[in-house]
């Protein structure tokens, strides 16, 4: 791999994290039979020593996953592939409770307190419903509380040999332990839904939105939200425009930036212009930041709209060639147009991220 290469991979890397979620509802449909089978595997060979039991089980397990997963579903009023996807990572959830579990017991020398581990990720997995119920699919509190041990409970009871249900769900240190995690995860819902303060009174509901934008591509609800948090603003946009006998091209340098992010607002903005000016226009990077997006489709079209009411600055018939200017990394280049000036930054090819409005500032003055 070239230098170049690897600077514009170390840009990719940094988020890489973002990238780590399931592609479709049947990638964590998947995941989640993986992973209960692999919880009961280990429930029934190394908790409960009933191996032979697994054939039972297992199955059993695995359709009561799916049915309570459609259940959820329904009581929930939401899409199957959200369910599908919480119900991924809560089972995940259990069963790494599960292998801590067996690991603890080993370092310690505690056989007796296997079982307990099965419990504790049965109510940790209820904990995480609760949370995630409450601020991604926008339950209240209640009807999380009401639907949280569903699957976990029915889960347990299916691959729980029966003469240890009475001994594993009455016990008090593990009831205690359970009603924590459960009371913890109720703080966190209701301390992190006021966590943005005064000006955004609903946190979840700006998470809610967003999983709306991004899974079902309705930008509605966020751009409603974003829109009347939002402060008018003047741009500028400048405009070359080259003429021929035949044809006309621009060279567009507006001063809305594109974003926030698909499919909100401006966040194809470029692509906008260039199809708005009969896709025959090159469209700039101006220097900008996130702070000069358009928060809706309507501001949208009304940008648009106002390119229509540009007003010429000069004409003229020629320009200078291209000075360029390089220091390290950094491109300046350079060219004349009579009076106006046009100067392209560049860090090509090792990837760039926004120029600061400072230095935007300090060109104008010089420049005049």
């Amino acid at each position: 791999m070239t230098k170049n290469a690897d600077n514009v991979s170390r840009i990719h890397k940094r988020y890489t994290l973002t990238t780590l979620t399931p592609s479709s509802h049947y990638l964590s449909l998947f995941i989640s039979f993986i992973v209960t089978s692999a919880t009961v595997a280990l429930a029934l060979y190394v908790y409960f020593k009933t191996a032979d039991k697994i054939l039972f089980s297992l199955p059993l397990s695995i359709a009561v996953l799916y049915g309570t997963q459609l259940l959820d579903s329904r009581l929930l009023r939401t899409e199957f592939s959200k369910v599908v996807h919480l119900s991924a990572f809560g089972n995940l959830l259990w069963f790494v409770t599960v292998v801590g579990g067996i690991i603890s017991a080993n370092v310690f020398s505690k056989p007796e307190l296997l079982s307990i581990y099965i419990t504790e990720g049965m109510f940790l997995f209820a904990s995480f419903r609760i949370g995630l119920f409450t601020s991604v699919m926008g339950a209240k509190l209640k009807t999380a509380w009401a639907v949280c041990l569903i699957q976990p409970l029915v889960m347990f009871f299916a691959f729980v040999p029966a003469e240890s249900w009475i001994p594993m769900l009455s016990d008090l240190k593990v009831i205690g332990y359970g009603l924590v995690f459960l009371f913890l995860a109720t703080a966190w819902t209701l301390l992190s839904d006021r966590a943005a303060g005064v000006k955004v009174p609903r946190t979840h509901k700006i998470l809610q939105a967003y999983v709306a934008a991004w899974t079902r591509n309705d930008p509605s609800e966020m751009e409603t939200l974003m829109e009347e948090r939002s402060q008018p603003s003047k741009v500028s946009t400048f405009q070359i425009l080259f003429k021929t006998k035949s044809n006309e091209y621009r060279l567009v340098v507006p001063d809305v930036h594109p974003g926030p992010f698909h499919p909100i607002g401006g966040s194809n903005i470029p692509y906008l212009i260039y199809k708005n000016l009969n896709y025959s226009a090159m469209v700039m990077h101006s220097v900008s930041d996130h702070s000069l997006n358009l928060p809706s489709k309507s501001q949208v079209e009304a940008y648009l709209s106002s390119l229509n009411k540009s007003s010429t600055v000069y004409k003229g018939y020629d320009c200078t060639k291209p000075v360029t200017v390089q220091v390290n990394k950094a491109r300046a280049v350079g060219m004349l147009f009579g009076k106006t000036a046009v100067l392209i930054l560049s860090l090509s090819p090792h990837g760039m991220e926004d120029v600061p409005l400072y230095v935007k500032t300090e060109l104008e003055q010089y420049g005049r």
